[in-house]
């Protein structure tokens, strides 16, 4: 008989079967204990309360980042993608650290670590500095004929009016 059944064995008084409860477990679990965020109103006012150890879900996520919980979903699922193809990219949101019920659960550690190793803005993005043509003030030959109107524009008209 394993430890996850319960015996019965008949009563000394009027012989009705009672039962004798084991434990559920063989031998004592240790469960660590967590703080678990999963609406963003459990969340304190000031975000650096939160602890460390603390698990949050995607919607805390979400809230900490001023997006929608869908789209942290999505960047989860891009992530996963590209870390198993073996291609990450800087920025990808961390693996989940726990599952509960089918629900990725982050450590508030992870999110913070997270959030300091993420590139600046716009990284990944356009065309690198330095490598265009200098911007500056654009030269036209005058007198040019207004696209719009057909009026001739001269020099005298470019002239800023001092208010």
């Amino acid at each position: 008989m394993t430890a996850l059944t319960t015996r019965r064995r008949m009563s000394a008084a009027g012989g009705r079967a009672a039962r004798a409860r084991r434990p559920l477990y063989s031998r004592p679990m240790s469960i660590d204990p967590v703080v678990l965020i999963d609406t963003p109103d459990q969340l304190p006012k000031k975000h650096a309360d939160v602890p460390d150890e603390a698990l949050i879900s995607i919607a805390v996520w979400a809230h900490l980042q001023g997006v929608k919980p869908e789209t942290v979903r999505s960047n989860r699922v891009r992530s996963e993608a590209r870390r198993k193809a073996g291609t990450p990219q800087a920025g990808d949101m961390p693996p989940s650290d726990r599952m509960v019920s089918k629900a990725p659960m982050w450590r508030m550690a992870s999110y913070r670590a997270w959030l300091t190793s993420r590139p600046g803005k716009g990284a990944g993005a356009g065309r690198p500095k330095g490598t265009g043509r200098p911007l500056g003030p654009r030269k036209v030959a005058l007198p040019l004929d207004c696209p719009h109107c057909g009026h001739v524009i001269t020099a005298a008209d470019l002239v800023q009016k001092e208010q």
